[in-house]
């Protein structure tokens, strides 16, 4: 049920990427079902994997892409799926300030998979893929009084 951290990472990742293509052609073949996550309130990830849509509210680019992360998760949701993979976001402006930082998040919006992993000794914590989608990071703007 869980995935380990052991000699099988490679196994691991190939896993990871099958759920996000799965999630990924979910869309492309074809709102309530999204889940709010954030402070405190991360547990579902403790029982399957989630895929996570980090965002501000003020965020041109979170507010295009949130259309489709609900008809995302209506079409997880309307094909059984959600014991494999739950959708969901964190508002990294309100209740979910830390978890973003716990998962590094520096730019909006950025997606993520979690995921359990069981620990050696037994107990489950959650894991993030490495970034799925993050926005391209800005041009290093030249130092003041230096010509462009």
């Amino acid at each position: 049920r869980y995935w380990s951290l052991g000699p099988s990472v490679p196994h691991h990742q190939q896993k990871m990427r099958c759920v996000v293509l799965f999630l990924f052609a979910l869309v492309a073949a074809s709102s309530a079902a999204v889940l709010e996550l954030g402070d405190g309130k991360m547990d579902e990830a403790k029982a399957h994997p989630v895929f996570v849509k980090f965002y501000a509210p003020w965020c041109g680019h979170c507010k295009k892409l949130a259309p489709t992360w609900d008809d995302l998760a209506d079409k997880v949701e309307k094909a059984g799926q959600t014991g494999l993979v739950s959708i969901a976001k964190v508002d990294c402006t309100a209740d979910g300030k830390q978890t973003c930082k716990d998962y590094s998040v520096r730019g909006f919006p950025t997606l993520k998979l979690l995921y359990p992993i069981a620990t050696e000794d037994g107990k489950v914590r959650i894991a993030a893929s490495p970034v799925v989608l993050r926005p391209a990071a800005a041009k290093p703007r030249p130092p003041a009084g230096s010509p462009s």
